[in-house]
């Protein structure tokens, strides 16, 4: 009698304290931009373009670039939430949620 090999392999298995984090920060649905994107203090030198149909793009004063700003539906209400590009990562780092698009944009100003 010989076993049959398993179909999928089996998952890390994740404890109930990491799933619960991840399933705080994971977003219920991302809220759809409306149709202009909001207008920024000129004090911050950003402004917002739409980056896709769930994100906007951050661009500096130079037309570069620095981040997203992206609109997300949670039990409390709409956050937006801040992402900036790391090219040594190769990847977005998620800076944080915000109650404005204004307080998200100032922290990808900010973030280095």
């Amino acid at each position: 009698m010989h076993s049959t090999p398993a179909l999928h392999p089996t998952r890390p298995s994740v404890s109930p304290v990491r799933r619960a984090e991840a399933s705080e920060r994971s977003p219920l649905a991302l809220a759809p931009l409306p149709m202009a994107p909001p207008a920024l203090s000129p004090a911050l030198g950003l402004r917002l373009e739409p980056g896709g149909s769930s994100q906007w793009r951050a661009i500096n004063r130079d037309g570069r670039v620095i981040g997203h700003v992206q609109p997300v539906h949670t039990p409390d209400g709409v956050r937006y939430r801040a992402r900036r590009y790391k090219p040594v990562a190769r990847r977005f780092l998620e800076l944080g949620d915000f109650w404005s698009a204004e307080d998200a944009a100032w922290c990808l100003h900010y973030a280095v």
